[in-house]
């Protein structure tokens, strides 16, 4: 049988210190012959009362988990919203009865939760999130977060809101094949620290808070870690923080590197950086075409492709830019008939037929591309086809042919008068 190893570790958030509030993160652990569930919820800042709601929802998952110790929740699989909507709404029921008991109104405190159900009967896991509390799951074959999406835009998904069900992720493991290490649970006061929201990303920063379990004093451990770090980074470290982890590991685990993008240049960046650190390239330009969606992803495509190094390259190479097309060249075999836009053929003094005139007007109409524009259709002679002709090419032959007798008459007026032309009239 399993030893399984539990520690947590709770701190107060620098924000909420210089606030004088008390920190409203709650971790609890339950264990029997049956089962091990370790549960975390973290409180709404904005709500007064959500430190209590917070505790009063760890307890009653543990508790409720545990009376439940004799039902495979693998039958539920297929639909784990069915079971997760029971759990959440008889939480959610409890923490509103404990209200009630004190007097205070239930909408002024919520939480999320995290939690971890060991099945030690039938030999299986079942892990969810709700909100922005995260359960990362510590695996032979990768580990994997369960967090918060892109799901619930409005604000962070919590036990009182209407269907929280459908906006936890959850996961069932099995335990027989030893692929399943532990769980490290964590509010998110450790965002960007142990995992990335919106990610299933596992940074190797967790291993460290992993095999603290292991160690004499857990709290001890964490705290010679955090301390520094908190008072180094305290405008990005300012929230409540809090650790749960459960492990059935022997020994110290090794985790796998982070995924990293590689640039063009050659240098390896983390996912959070959107331009290489040494030759300024935007991440975006370097990965313009590369469909993460069909991994999962951005950090399932690196998480790939950091352990192909070929294929890596072969993803940033260069791609030759595409030759234009080369447009067909005349054929000087060719008959200028032959071509749309050749010189016209001589002018025949014998007159054209109707077909004639037609195949020319259509020719015309259809290298200018306007066939449909500035036409007119004249209806053809009995048993003829109908013509497409321009009304505007018919008038501008009109108009230069009445142009151009105008001035020869006025031309032949002018010489006459000036006696160069004799006057055919004169007798």
């Amino acid at each position: 049988m399993d030893n399984w190893k539990y520690g947590q570790y709770i701190r107060n958030g620098l924000r909420h210190q210089k606030q004088h509030r008390l920190c409203q993160d709650s971790v609890f652990f339950a264990e029997d012959d049956n089962c091990v569930v370790a549960a975390l919820c973290d409180g709404i800042g904005s709500l007064p009362e959500s430190g209590l709601a917070a505790k009063i929802a760890a307890i009653a998952t543990c508790m409720i988990l545990q009376k439940c110790a004799g039902i495979d929740f693998r039958v539920h699989a297929s639909n784990p919203n069915g079971m997760l909507k029971d759990l959440l709404e008889q939480v959610d029921s409890y923490v509103a009865a404990k209200f009630r008991e004190r007097g205070i109104d239930r909408e002024s405190g919520d939480s999320t939760l995290a939690f971890v159900y060991i099945s030690k009967k039938f030999g299986y896991g079942f892990a969810a999130s709700l909100g922005d509390s995260a359960v990362c799951l510590i695996q032979k074959n990768g580990n994997m977060c369960l967090t918060e999406s892109n799901a619930h835009s409005e604000s962070t998904a919590t036990i009182n809101m209407r269907t929280p069900w459908e906006y936890t992720k959850s996961d069932v493991f099995e335990l027989n094949d030893d692929n399943f290490l532990g769980a490290v649970l964590s509010s998110d006061g450790m965002d960007g620290v142990l995992f990335a929201k919106n990610s299933i990303q596992v940074y190797k920063n967790t291993e460290f808070y992993f095999n603290a379990v292991q160690t004499d004093d857990f709290e001890k451990t964490i705290a010679s870690k955090l301390d520094p770090m908190i008072e180094q980074y305290s405008d990005f470290l300012d929230d409540d923080i809090s650790i749960a982890v459960l492990s059935r590991a022997t020994e110290d685990i090794e985790f796998p590197e982070d995924p990293t993008w590689l640039c063009s240049c050659g240098a390896r960046n983390t996912l959070d950086d959107t331009y290489c650190s040494v030759c300024g390239s935007d991440f975006m330009d370097v990965y313009r075409n590369v469909p993460f969606e069909r991994f999962g992803g951005k950090t399932q495509f690196f998480m790939y492709a950091n352990s192909r190094p070929e294929y890596e390259r072969n993803v940033i190479k260069p791609q030759p830019a595409a030759k234009p097309a080369e447009q067909p060249r005349a054929n000087p075999a060719e008959k200028p008939a032959d071509r749309p836009f050749a010189k016209p053929r001589a002018v025949s003094s014998e007159p054209m037929s109707d077909k004639q005139w037609k195949n020319i007007l259509t020719s015309a109409a259809q290298a200018d591309g306007k066939v449909k524009q500035g036409t007119r259709v004249i209806k053809g002679v009995k048993g003829k086809p109908d013509e497409k002709v321009r009304w505007w090419q018919k008038r501008s032959l009109l108009v230069a042919g009445a142009t151009t007798l105008a001035v020869s008459v006025t031309v032949v007026a002018l010489h006459k008068r000036n006696g160069k032309l004799p006057d055919t009239n004169h007798k």
